[in-house]
């Protein structure tokens, strides 16, 4: 594999960044306004939803510190979301689980989103679109990275 190359990985990285930025700022009052969520809640009810069930994986999946994480999972029990529950294995640990409305909150937070972004691609040329989704996947692939 050829490592050379032209591309300054830096500018790159400030190039994703702002991305990010824009699809986030984009996201987030819709966001708010549709379900009342801020990303990383989101972020949390996805991770449990795809199977991380303690704290410490969720932290990992969603990039922030463990205390982080615990207020995020406090707020989102509180709000009736999440759950908790013992672990049957380790009386010391809990589990997360959605509730029924944590399922619905996701699901309806995840067509917000969906809507806000298409609008905000409305303008780009749908080749271009699935040519950045295609190099996106191949370099989440060659760097050991998994789907969220």
């Amino acid at each position: 594999m050829d490592t050379t190359t032209d591309v300054d990985p830096l500018t790159l990285m400030r190039r994703f960044g702002r991305l990010y930025r824009l699809l986030h700022a984009t996201a987030q009052p819709h966001l708010e306004q549709a379900v009342g969520l801020h990303t990383k809640e989101l972020q949390v009810l996805s991770a449990i939803s795809a199977g991380q069930t303690s704290p410490s994986q969720i932290s990992a999946r969603v990039g922030t510190p463990p205390p982080s994480t615990s207020r995020l999972i406090d707020t989102l029990v509180s709000a009736g979301h999440v759950e908790r529950r013992g672990d049957p294995n380790d009386l010391r640990r809990f589990q997360l689980t959605l509730t029924e409305q944590g399922a619905r909150t996701l699901t309806e937070a995840r067509a917000v989103i969906r809507t806000a972004l298409a609008d905000l691609f409305a303008g780009v040329p749908a080749d271009d679109l699935r040519d950045v989704d295609q190099s996106i996947t191949r370099l989440q692939t060659q760097l050991g990275l998994q789907e969220d």
